[in-house]
């Protein structure tokens, strides 16, 4: 029991572990992005006038328009693709197992003791019992 017990505070520990790395990690990527927003705002801007001045000297404007989403567009689901393939560090894995396996070890213990304990008890209950008689 007091294994099992042990065994859940070590799952308790590792899911803490890994919950604080993944706020950390959240927390620095957000304030990167609040930094980082206005100078690629600007920079963007920038580009922008200065893609579409290029193409509505040397095309119709219509297709001056065209490009210059198309060019947006895929520069967007690059960087939405590169932030969904973002993945969990080696920390936070190790943390998920160590959680994982102690919980299965404190499950595993619970089990056998709640195996265990009605023969325990009937084998207690029939020592009385023969205590008593003798």
């Amino acid at each position: 029991m007091i294994r099992s017990f042990r065994l859940a505070q070590i799952a308790v520990q590792a899911e803490g572990l890994r919950l604080r790395r993944l706020a950390r990690r959240t927390a620095v990527r957000v304030g990167l992005v609040v930094v980082a927003a206005p100078f690629l705002l600007a920079c963007f801007a920038f580009l922008e006038t200065a893609l579409w001045d290029w193409l509505s000297q040397n095309l119709r404007p219509e297709f001056a328009a065209l490009i210059t989403a198309g060019i947006n567009f895929a520069i967007a689901g690059l960087l939405l693709l590169i932030a969904a393939l973002s993945r969990d560090s080696q920390v936070e894995i190790e943390a998920l197992r160590v959680r994982q396996r102690a919980l299965e070890d404190a499950t595993r213990q619970l089990t056998i003791a709640a195996t265990v304990a009605p023969f325990i008890r009937l084998l207690l209950d029939q020592l009385r019992r023969r205590r008593d008689k003798g």
